[in-house]
């Protein structure tokens, strides 16, 4: 009996250590005021994972200025991935390069 719920025990922590692995990585998107400000943007972000380890993001910047990307989960949360300054309005897509 003790064999028996120690082997259930055991898959139910894999499965627990298998389900965080796969999580995936968030990122939001804000844009900085011209008094330095950090509002949210409200936009649907496309993120991809790169075989190195790399992450595309893409997203749809309704306009000029410069858009900070944040980790939204994972060790990082809450911490900058990077800054992209956007001349106009349109699709915006970069590579953010895996944390050492």
């Amino acid at each position: 009996m003790i064999k028996l719920f120690c082997g259930i025990l055991a898959v139910a922590m894999m499965a627990g250590i298998a389900t965080s692995a796969a999580e995936p990585v968030g990122i939001e998107v804000r844009k900085r005021s011209a008094i330095g400000r950090l509002g949210l943007v409200r936009v649907q972000v496309a993120v991809k994972t790169e075989a190195d380890g790399s992450l595309v993001v893409s997203f749809q910047a309704p306009e000029a200025g410069t858009y900070v990307l944040n980790y939204t989960s994972g060790p990082a949360k809450g911490k900058v991935a990077t800054a992209v300054r956007v001349e106009k309005a349109g699709p915006v897509t970069t590579k953010i390069k895996s944390r050492p």
